[in-house]
C-alpha cells in the first residue's frame, strides 16, 4: 500500500479524502470511519502497524473537529436561547408594572453548565487513589434538573495479574521432595498469553528450588530445579503443565493471604485467585503419568481467563440511577434462605473499553433526569468499581471526564 504515514503532511481535506467523507459529516460518518480504523489493525488487514497508527490519529482529528463544531453549535444555540428569554422577561416586566400585585417569573427554560474535572484535582492527600475521590466544584450548581456524563477518557494500560486483584498467588508440592505445600507469588503486571506461561515455568522452578536449598536437597548454589514447564494447548485454550521427573500437586483449595484489600475475594464464585484464572477449581489436583511421552502432566479443566475487566461502574454519590443484581447467587428459587437480589440506584454510569481509540467510551450518554430540583451543588463525590464490588486499580494514571447538568434560571421578583 503506497501512502504517506506522515500525518503532518496531512491537511484535513486529505484526511476527508481518506476516509471518503464530506465536510459536513455526522456521528453516523464517524462511526463508519470507526470501523475503518478497525480494519487498518494488525491483526485484521496483516500491514504494518504504521498504517493503523496513522488511520487512529487522522481518526481523533475528525473526531475533535466535529466535537468542536457541536460545540459551537452549542453555544450559538445557547445564546439565541438567552435572547429568546430576555425578550420573554422584558415582556413579563412590562405586564407586572401593570399590575399592583406581586409576582413570580418561573421560566420554562434551563441553562447549560459543564463541569470539567481531572483526578489530580482532587486533594490528593485525602484521597490518595483515583478510585475514590470527592472534589469542590469552582462555583455552586443552583437549580438543577439533570446530570449528565458528558464524556470521560479513562487510561488504556491496567494489571490483570496483581495483589489488588488477589490472583499472585499458587499452592503447589512435589511429593518426592515435600509434601507440604509451598506457596509461589507472580510478580504484578499485565500478562499476556505467553508470558504468563513462562512466568508460571520460571516461578515453579524458582520457588522448588529454594525449597530444596531449604531441605538441604541441594548443596551447591549454582544447582537449579528447571523440571517444569508450562504451555498453553492452542486449540484447547487450556492450560498444560509438565514435569520431566517428578509427581507434582497443586493445592487450588488452599487460600492465599493478601494484605491492605478492601474486599476477599476468595469468597467469589469467579475470579476468586490464580487458580482460577489457570482454569481450575478449588481443590487439589495430582498430576497424571504420561507413558507416551515420559513426563508427569496435569491439564486444566477450563480455559485460562487472564483477559482484564473491561466493564467499569462509575459512581456519583446522591445521583446514581442505574440498578444492578448482585452476582454470585447460589439459591436463586429455594423458598427459604433465598439470596437473589439486587441493589436499586447503585451507579450512574457504566463504562465500555474501546479498542480503536485506546480511551474508554460511554456506549451513549449517561444522563439522570433528578425527581426533583437540586437547590444547590458545590461538591460532587466519584468512585469507581467492578460489577463484583472492587475498586479498579488505576495504577496511579490520572484521567479526565466532564459532567453537564442543566440549571432553572433563578426564580424572579418583581414589585
Amino acid at each position: 500500500m503506497e501512502i504517506d504515514l506522515n500525518i503532518h503532511n496531512y491537511s484535513f481535506e486529505d484526511i476527508l479524502k481518506l476516509f471518503k467523507l464530506g465536510k459536513t459529516y455526522t456521528k453516523v460518518d464517524l462511526i463508519e470511519s470507526e470501523k475503518m480504523v478497525s480494519k487498518m489493525h494488525p491483526d485484521n488487514s496483516l500491514l504494518d502497524k504504521k498504517y493503523y497508527d496513522l488511520f487512529v490519529q487522522a481518526y481523533d482529528i475528525l473526531k475533535e473537529e466535529l466535537n468542536k463544531k457541536q460545540m459551537a453549535d452549542e453555544i450559538q444555540s445557547q445564546i439565541e436561547l438567552y435572547k429568546m428569554n430576555q425578550r420573554q422577561m422584558n415582556d413579563r416586566h412590562y405586564l407586572i408594572n401593570a399590575d399592583t400585585s406581586p409576582s413570580c417569573y418561573k421560566p420554562s427554560n434551563y441553562i447549560i453548565q459543564i463541569a470539567s474535572i481531572h483526578t489530580e484535582d482532587r486533594d490528593i492527600l485525602k484521597y490518595p487513589f483515583q478510585n475514590n475521590f470527592e472534589v469542590e466544584l469552582p462555583q455552586v450548581f443552583k437549580n438543577v434538573l439533570s446530570l449528565e456524563l458528558y464524556d470521560i477518557t479513562l487510561p488504556t494500560y491496567y494489571y490483570n495479574i496483581s495483589n489488588v486483584l488477589q490472583n499472585t498467588s499458587l499452592w503447589f508440592s512435589v511429593p518426592v521432595y515435600f509434601e507440604v505445600p509451598i506457596e509461589l507469588r507472580l510478580m504484578s503486571g499485565f500478562y499476556d498469553t505467553f508470558t504468563f506461561t513462562q512466568e508460571l515455568t520460571k516461578a515453579l522452578n524458582e520457588a522448588t528450588t529454594k525449597r530444596l536449598y531449604e531441605l538441604h536437597v541441594y548443596e551447591l548454589p549454582t544447582s537449579e530445579y528447571k523440571e517444569f514447564s508450562v504451555s498453553l494447548n492452542k486449540y484447547s485454550n487450556k492450560l498444560e503443565i509438565y514435569n520431566n521427573k517428578n509427581e507434582f500437586q497443586l493445592w487450588c483449595q488452599k487460600k492465599s493471604v493478601y494484605n491492605d484489600c478492601l474486599y476477599d475475594n476468595w469468597d467469589m464464585l469467579i475470579d476468586w485467585g490464580l487458580p482460577y484464572n489457570m482454569g481450575f477449581y478449588k481443590k487439589c489436583y495430582i498430576s497424571e503419568y504420561d507413558e507416551e511421552l515420559n513426563i508427569f502432566r496435569l491439564v486444566s479443566p477450563n480455559i485460562i481467563n487472564i483477559s482484564i475487566n473491561n466493564t467499569i461502574y462509575m459512581e456519583i454519590d446522591k445521583f446514581n440511577y442505574i440498578n444492578e443484581i448482585n452476582p454470585f447467587s447460589i439459591n436463586s428459587s429455594g423458598y427459604y434462605n433465598n439470596d437473589y437480589n439486587g441493589t436499586v440506584n447503585s451507579a450512574f454510569a457504566k463504562l465500555i473499553l474501546s479498542n480503536v481509540t485506546n480511551t474508554y467510551v460511554p456506549v451513549k450518554k449517561f444522563k439522570r433526569e433528578l425527581p426533583h430540583i437540586e437547590e444547590k451543588i458545590a461538591k460532587l463525590k466519584f468512585r469507581f468499581r467492578y460489577h463484583n464490588g472492587n475498586l479498579v486499580d488505576f495504577l496511579q494514571q490520572e484521567f479526565n471526564f466532564s459532567i453537564k447538568m442543566e440549571c432553572r434560571f433563578n426564580c424572579k421578583y418583581t414589585t
